[in-house]
């Protein structure tokens, strides 16, 4: 036996040995990719997708559902965009003939007694926080802060500023 030939032979082992091992790993890439897929594709197949467009608007967003359904966010038709509640299908605009309908301002989130909360840019250039309860707005600065907003809507709302 030449030494090209032994050492061609023991090359040829290691790479019969790495091919076996990569085949193995591939097996099981590819098991792990189809099972991937599988699941995906359940998953997919149970979720609905509803698209959410403001009548005449240019911009509709959504930031929050309760757990009746209703939603929040905000709308434009033309700038700046205003807080909206979307419910049982309707769009209502929240508190239009408030701050909220001249300002920008934007809801985050509800809670199931319909209370919404979110924040709203001033005539004084900073963001206040805001609950609307049964169409009454309240505005809410937190001390010392020059931006507030409420994000979270529970009995009360939190209060989140920076």
């Amino acid at each position: 036996m030449k030494p090209n030939e032994g050492t061609w032979v023991q090359r040829s082992g290691i790479a019969i040995l790495i091919f076996r091992r990569w085949k193995t790993a591939m097996k099981g890439l590819v098991l792990l990719t189809i099972t991937l897929f599988t699941f995906a594709a359940s998953t997919y197949a149970q979720l609905n997708f509803t698209s959410l467009d403001y009548p005449g608007g240019t911009l509709t967003a959504a930031r929050g559902i309760n757990d009746r359904g209703d939603i929040v966010g905000a709308y434009r038709t033309v700038a700046p965009r205003h807080a909206l509640l979307i419910r049982r299908g309707q769009f209502i605009p929240l508190a239009p003939t408030t701050i909220l309908g001249s300002n920008a301002s934007e809801a985050f989130k509800s809670n199931d007694l319909g209370d919404a909360v979110g924040e709203l840019f001033g005539n004084d250039g900073f963001f206040h926080g805001f609950l609307v309860r049964k169409g009454v707005v309240t505005t809410l600065d937190f001390p010392g802060a020059s931006d507030t907003s409420f994000c979270s809507g529970g009995r009360v709302g939190r209060c989140f500023m920076n």
